[in-house]
């Protein structure tokens, strides 16, 4: 049994007291990089791979292939792993916060929801959403688009130096895009959790002077471990901003 806890506002400096006073939740890895929004680059010139566009309707067929790929994952890790489900109903719950708001701040609401690349044998796609923290409308400051969930959907475990190339290409093809869509919807940035190093690789592509943060004061990732192991050996696979719903 596991359960989950935000903790928002709490200087580094305490953050040892709180898991003491609150019953010992162990903070997990709490990181993220951001990336500008950027103008719409004509198909014929964009840089990369073609990144097909992704709506309400792909979702469900993409959730069941990651929540399956992570169970064989799960099953593969030496010692105790936890891992929560990405599954299309928890999408679905970030993106109808996101029409909701979207409809109330702008009067209209965003259908692409993601995007997917094809490389070579392996499929590599990314959900993402839009949280709209500024009332007005015609400013963009605070606002974010947070990538829900990067997969790389591949059978092949030892991926090879060529093979891993491909991927990072693949990646930085979906952060442009992502880049694109954080421009049209008035966002300031594009947030993404406890990036995988092929994912700053890509990152660093785009933005060659992308740094990760490491939040000591809010938004840490926290778990409870019931059970007679030791909560700090638990390894928490797949630590996105997903869960955070």
């Amino acid at each position: 049994m596991v359960a989950v806890s935000t903790i928002s506002a709490i200087h580094a400096n305490h953050i040892q007291k709180f898991y003491s006073v609150h019953g010992g939740w162990h903070p997990h890895l709490s990181s993220h990089i951001h990336l500008p929004p950027i103008k719409p680059s004509p198909a014929q010139v964009a840089p990369g791979p073609l990144v097909k566009l992704l709506y309400a309707k792909d979702l469900a067929a993409l959730c069941a292939r990651d929540e399956a790929q992570l169970r064989r994952k799960l099953q593969r890790q030496n010692g105790l792993a936890i891992a929560f489900i990405p599954n299309v109903e928890t999408i679905e719950w970030h993106h109808a916060r996101e029409e909701f708001v979207s409809n109330e701040v702008l009067g209209k609401m965003p259908t692409v929801k993601g995007g997917l690349v094809t490389a070579g044998n392996d499929t590599i796609w990314c959900i993402w959403t839009r949280v709209w923290y500024n009332p007005d409308k015609d400013q963009s400051k605070g606002n974010t688009m947070h990538v829900l969930r990067l997969v790389v959907e591949s059978d092949d475990q030892d991926e090879s130096e060529d093979h891993e190339s491909e991927h990072i290409e693949a990646i930085a093809a979906l952060m442009r895009v992502a880049q694109e869509q954080a421009m049209e919807w008035r966002m300031s940035e594009v947030e993404i959790w406890n990036p995988h190093p092929r994912t700053l690789a890509a990152a660093a592509k785009v933005l060659p002077e992308v740094s990760v943060t490491h939040r000591e004061e809010e938004s840490i990732a926290a778990l409870k471990w019931y059970g007679e192991e030791d909560e700090t050996a638990v390894t928490w696979l797949e630590n996105e901003k997903y869960v955070w719903c």
